[in-house]
């Protein structure tokens, strides 16, 4: 539950975004597309890595801007080490689609530090190409 500082009441239809990503959610939802849900940091699979994903209802246009995002990240070097994906699937009968940022860190703060630096170069990229 949330609750509004200045009225004390319950909001409702809120979208829990994690910091670290907050300008990236808003952009891409600004822009139409719709998130579902997020986190920018946790451990993946077999905790030697970690993950910081969203997740997004399916259409087409969300899927050509998650491959072309992926395809403008991968071409800079600088991100060499790190795994970006794009997946789909489904849900309850729902097509999802998921972009996903992998790290070979287990440490937290150091995949933070590394989220930081590439969530600028998302935001940058982003706006390039919507």
């Amino acid at each position: 539950m949330f609750i509004d500082i200045k009225t004390n009441k319950e909001v409702k239809n809120v979208f829990e975004v994690d910091w670290m990503i907050a300008k990236t959610i808003l952009l891409l939802r600004h822009n139409g597309h719709k998130t579902l849900y997020c986190c920018s940091g946790h451990p993946h699979k077999n905790e030697t890595t970690s993950q910081t994903y969203i997740l997004f209802e399916y259409s087409k246009k969300t899927e050509k801007v998650l491959i072309k995002l992926i395809s403008k990240l991968l071409s800079n070097d600088k991100f060499s080490n790190i795994d970006f994906t794009v997946s789909k699937d489904k849900y309850r009968g729902k097509r999802r689609i998921m972009f996903e940022i992998i790290t070979a860190h287990d440490d937290f703060k150091i995949h933070q530090k590394i989220i930081s630096k590439v969530n600028k170069k998302i935001l940058k990229y982003l706006k390039e190409i919507m």
